[in-house]
């Protein structure tokens, strides 16, 4: 290689290689430092990426965790107004039975019957319960969403404890063309059986209109009445089903034509929709312990006890099984969080021993490079020796 003035390629070549030690060395540093291997997207672009949204699943895997925590929060203030409910039906149970008692004069059952309708509005209030604004029952079912991507659901099924459900329209009644209906008795040929509401009268020829209506009355389980009003006979439908109360005879109508009736009429002149009130609801609308309709709907409050006791208990089992549902999805939020972190770590973390490694192999070349390029530097000054300086 000639020896030349202008032209240094040793002290450029030891340039270069100190800037490029220097910069690795300046990467390495702060790698150790901040204690990622992505400082800088240009470290590792796809690396980066990848890392933002494995990290964005983690803080949403940790958001939803929190959010079922709430849920489960919910389902147990629902399972303890539910437990609370459980011991006031017990004690309803227990007046029902105590009422009943023959030897029990009215004034004595009146009494019962107080703490029996406190008891019903303290019911009613347990159904009005929120946690955090959120009413705890409800007649719909609600989606509680378990995981990160919210593409998975889990749901807390309706427990309508307080639902008002829906009741019957009114129904008509009709009313006879008799006048005198007080007075008048059944023809000799009338005698047979009346068929109400699906249940077989026998009646007598010769019967008042009188003895109908009592006859009527005792076998139809309040469902349907019959009364003289304006010396008329008025049949009426209480029961909120969903079929007509039809009239028929099997005296070839002789027993209708005698009460001025006429094959086929209905006391539902205005079809109602059929009531859709849970037991629990149907208990907490009724009256008095000795109330058989309560709106039309036929009721037996020892029986309605006992479903609502029934319908309580499903609706705890409900609950229960929710709430393990529901905690199971939380606890794999968290480990799916965990699982998550460890894995933008594998990716962004910085291997401490292999870059302090690098850190000492930079930091040697940068310190020796620095010294190349100093003796680069003075190899020129041959030049002077040649010209006799």
């Amino acid at each position: 290689m000639p020896v030349s003035i202008n032209t240094n390629y040793a002290a450029t070549a030891a340039s270069n290689n100190l800037a490029l030690s220097n910069s690795m060395l300046q990467r390495s540093l702060n790698r150790l430092s901040s204690g990622s291997r992505i400082v800088s997207p240009s470290d590792d672009a796809g690396g980066a990426a990848v890392a933002m949204r494995l990290s964005a699943d983690a803080k949403r895997s940790g958001s939803a965790a929190s959010n079922l925590n709430s849920a489960v929060s919910l389902l147990q203030n629902q399972d303890g107004a539910l437990k609370i409910g459980g011991k006031i039906l017990e004690r309803m149970a227990e007046l029902q039975s105590l009422w009943n008692d023959t030897t029990k004069n009215s004034d004595d059952k009146s009494l019962y019957d107080i703490e029996f309708k406190a008891l019903q509005g303290q019911l009613n209030s347990l159904t009005k319960e929120k946690f955090n604004g959120t009413p705890l029952f409800g007649a719909t079912s609600t989606d509680i969403i378990t995981n990160a991507a919210g593409d998975q659901t889990l749901t807390i099924s309706a427990k309508g404890a307080g639902a008002t459900g829906t009741k019957g329209t009114a129904k008509s009644s009709i009313t006879s063309a008799a006048t005198g209906a007080g007075a008048i008795t059944l023809a000799a040929t009338s005698g047979g059986t009346l068929t109400l509401a699906g249940v077989g009268i026998t009646l007598a020829g010769g019967e008042t209109m009188a003895q109908v209506v009592a006859k009527i009355n005792a076998v139809s389980g309040g469902k349907v009445t019959a009364a003289i009003t304006g010396d008329k006979l008025v049949i009426t439908n209480k029961f909120y089903g969903t079929s007509d109360v039809t009239l028929t005879d099997s005296n070839d109508g002789a027993i209708l034509s005698a009460l001025k009736l006429s094959s086929g009429d209905s006391p539902v002149k205005t079809q109602g929709t059929a009531d859709t009130r849970d037991k629990v609801t149907l208990l907490i609308q009724a009256g008095s312990l000795g109330d058989s309709i309560v709106d039309g709907v036929d009721l037996d409050v020892n029986k309605t006890i006992t479903a609502a006791q029934n319908e309580l208990a499903s609706y705890r089992a409900h609950n229960g099984a929710e709430q393990n549902g529901i905690s199971f999805a939380a606890e794999l939020l968290t480990l799916n969080k965990a699982n998550l972190e460890a894995a933008v770590g594998r990716i962004n973390d910085v291997d401490v021993a292999t870059e302090s490694t690098q850190l000492a192999k930079w930091t040697t070349l940068t310190q020796a490079g620095t010294a190349m390029l100093a003796q680069a530097n003075q190899s020129t000054s041959l030049v002077l020796k040649l010209l006799g300086q």
